[in-house]
């Protein structure tokens, strides 16, 4: 009688792990054709193929350690839309565009996703071509986001709420732009937060954009090209952080700003080039803010407020202006 039991008991087990390791392999070819793919369980790996124009493709991965592999190929490649959505943790994803005006929306809510302990030869979304979108969404604590882009006119945005998440953005072309939000959420209402965010742009035209909720932030920006734009915002009109912000501009008619509320922050912007101006503001603690400007008609102004301050302000070049205050 035990053996009965026994050899059942290994039947279901058996059957139970089979269930929750799923594979799903999608092949696309051509024009106007549509998928939908729902993976319940555990380990399931989903790899989705599209080859053509107007494809649609809608992923759904629920459970822990899913895979999932999109490819959007095809020199001609055009207006794709693929949609993947992970619910879990320890989740992966890989996305690689090859095309134009091709759209990528990645949902990951759980913890300790992209990784980068997975079959997946790299974590993250990357696109090659222009008007392209990609738009990640990641709701846990620990998480990884990693765009990278290459072309025109592309848009890039990564949203992380929860602590600990790290999100990065390259971006290599004109006209590119990124944005980059972070925070803590509990229930329907910010908590506290942690997060770190990369972003780097190489090209012309460029705008690079971050926001940041309270606790150990960072913002690290770094513009390459002409035209640039970036802007660093940390706390948010919260309490506060262990906030740092630097951003490096090279090229011409760049703008940066940086805006810090509560804590220990540090802020660095440094440009050369032609036309720039910085803003520095800091409200709260040990605000020690550097602000060198090589180039053209550069201007800068530094306001501080409430706290050990220190300002050092260094221009090189012609019709520079610069305004420092600071108060307690």
């Amino acid at each position: 009688m035990k053996k009965i039991i026994l050899c059942a008991s290994a039947l279901m087990l058996g059957s139970l792990a089979f269930a929750q390791s799923n594979e799903n392999v999608i092949s696309q070819n051509g024009s106007g054709n549509s998928s939908t793919v729902d993976q319940t369980g555990m380990t399931n790996r989903s790899v989705t193929r599209i080859f053509g124009d107007t494809n649609n493709t809608t992923l759904d991965q629920d459970g822990v350690s899913n895979n999932s592999v999109v490819e959007i190929a095809g020199n001609s490649s055009t207006d794709n839309t693929s949609d993947v959505i992970q619910d879990g943790t320890q989740n992966n994803i890989l996305v690689d565009v090859s095309g134009d005006r091709n759209m990528v929306t990645v949902e990951q809510v759980g913890d300790r996703n992209n990784q980068g302990d997975s079959f997946l030869p790299g974590e993250g979304v990357n696109i090659t071509g222009d008007d392209n979108e990609a738009e990640l969404y990641q709701l846990g604590n620990d998480n990884d986001g990693f765009i990278r882009q290459t072309g025109d006119e592309n848009y890039a945005g990564i949203s992380q709420f929860g602590t600990d998440n790290l999100a990065n953005i390259i971006q290599e072309g004109d006209g590119n732009e990124a944005t980059t939000e972070q925070g803590g959420v509990s229930g329907s209402s910010f908590a506290s937060r942690g997060g770190t965010s990369l972003q780097e742009q190489m090209g012309n035209d460029n705008s690079a954009y971050a926001a940041m909720e309270e606790d150990m932030n960072e913002i690290y920006q770094g513009q390459q090209g002409n035209g640039n734009e970036a802007s660093a915002i940390q706390n948010i009109l919260s309490f506060g952080g262990n906030n740092v912000a630097s951003q490096t501009q090279i090229g011409d008619n760049n703008s940066a700003e940086i805006l810090q509320e509560g804590s220990f922050n540090v802020a660095t912007e440094m440009q050369s080039g032609d036309d720039n101006i910085s803003f520095t503001q800091q409200i709260g603690t040990y605000n020690t803010s550097t602000v060198m400007q090589g180039g053209n008609s550069n201007i800068s102004s530094v306001i501080q407020s409430g706290g050990s301050h220190i300002s050092t302000v260094t221009q090189m070049g012609m019709g520079n202006s610069s305004s420092v205050t600071q108060s307690n």
